[in-house]
């Protein structure tokens, strides 16, 4: 059923295939679960020099990169982080993708120390948030896409809940999780303004997980951020794709989405301004959005092709410093505008969240940290659970690229 319908949409389903998939669900949950608990149990930390006090983690969802005029898109759709950029705050990072096209795979990775070119399942692993609490940060989770009433049937939904916020696990997890969702993720501002009071630990990690652009776009931004129209929008894509008014309509709700997502990753960074903070921001994945073809979401393609590597599975991915940050730490900021080039794929976020800690502990591999100075650029990055290797694709499409050229 996952093969034939990856984003496993249930109400194209008869009633029998429902119930099979319910109680295969449960049976896989109830194993990996166990697993992951097993692995928290186990968990220690060796050290941790606290040298970052305080980092943020923000997980947007859906984000084509190549929208983001912070990455060359023709549109300004990202004024806060350009400013932030050209002020020395920002460091984009420019060859980041993801190990999946869809949510709950990404996160399993992102949260995890499986790595897709390693054999170790992500429930045989601790969690990162784990070892972060363990070590003496206090965990802050702010997350506006997973709805926490167990009357929701969505069934993505419910597998992140069931492994981020099972009631076995989530103590071990975090200090704090937000108990409602809003339906813009400006809603989880207020919610860290009142808990930013509470919390008075100086080592924390906040993590926010955003709606972002997540389909339909139009429902991402209140309707007083509607900064683009079907006529702000060209008719032909930059791949030269002639698109229709009704599909300009859609850009310019998705590019609306990437404005907003602008302001609100802004705002989160004007709260860490003034603290000795450290921000990192990346997508759990793309999105196409009429690049190259007529077509918009996220396709699951039994071949990848160069355009789909591009459009969903290439990421926005950066690190932002406070001016208090950069100042006290001048050594870690170079190595930061270092790494900005390197290869880099986000099944290995936590050893990267680890590195900026200074915590040291038995799942902690520097060769995995993009800004350590260790760091292993010449890892495959495959992608799906076919393991397809996006460097490959990439290289043999420049490579027939430039025979045609030269013919």
């Amino acid at each position: 059923m996952l093969r034939e319908d990856p984003e496993l949409c249930l109400e194209r389903r008869s009633a029998p295939e429902r119930l099979f998939f319910s109680l295969r669900m449960q049976a896989f949950d109830r194993n990996a679960i166990g697993s992951l608990h097993e692995a928290m149990e186990s968990l220690a930390v060796d050290s941790c020099t606290f040298r970052s006090p305080e980092i943020v983690l923000i997980l947007g969802e859906s984000y084509n990169k190549h929208h983001a005029a912070l990455y060359g898109y023709p549109l300004p759709t990202t004024p806060r982080l350009s400013q932030e950029e050209a002020a020395g705050r920002l460091y984009p990072f420019t060859d980041v993708v993801s190990p999946a096209n869809f949510t709950v795979k990404a996160m399993h990775l992102l949260f995890s120390f499986a790595s897709q070119d390693r054999q170790t399942a992500w429930c045989d692993t601790p969690l990162f948030p784990a070892l972060f609490r363990h070590a003496g940060y206090d965990t802050l989770m702010f997350d506006n896409q997973t709805t926490f009433t167990l009357e929701n049937d969505d069934v993505w939904d419910q597998e992140i809940r069931h492994f981020l916020y099972h009631p076995r696990l989530s103590p071990q997890l975090f200090t704090h999780c937000n108990a409602d969702k809003y339906p813009f993720d400006e809603g989880l501002l207020a919610d860290f303004d009142r808990q930013d009071l509470r919390f008075r630990n100086p080592h924390r990690l906040t993590i926010f997980h955003l709606m972002g652009q997540h389909v339909a776009y139009r429902n991402r931004f209140p309707a007083e951020a509607g900064y683009f129209t079907a006529d702000s929008i060209p008719e032909y894509s930059t791949s030269g794709l002639r698109r229709s008014r009704d599909e300009r309509r859609i850009v310019a709700d998705y590019d609306n989405a990437v404005r907003y997502n602008d302001r609100v990753v802004g705002e989160i960074l004007d709260r860490c301004r003034t603290r000795d903070a450290v921000v990192v921001y990346l997508s759990d994945h793309g999105e196409e959005v009429f690049d190259y073809a007529h077509r918009n979401g996220r396709i699951h393609d039994a071949t990848l092709s160069p355009d789909c590597c591009r459009h969903q599975y290439e990421i926005p991915f950066m690190i932002w410093m406070s001016d208090r940050y950069r100042a006290a730490r001048p050594e870690l900021a170079a190595a930061i505008a270092r790494a900005v080039d390197r290869p880099y794929m986000t099944d290995d976020l936590p050893h990267l969240l680890l590195d900026l800690a200074g915590l040291s502990c038995h799942w902690f591999d520097p060769t995995r940290s993009v800004v350590n100075d260790r760091f292993d650029a010449s890892r495959p990055r495959l992608l799906r659970d076919d393991k397809v290797d996006y460097d490959l694709i990439m290289r043999q499409a420049k490579g027939s690229a430039e025979t045609n050229k030269g013919a």
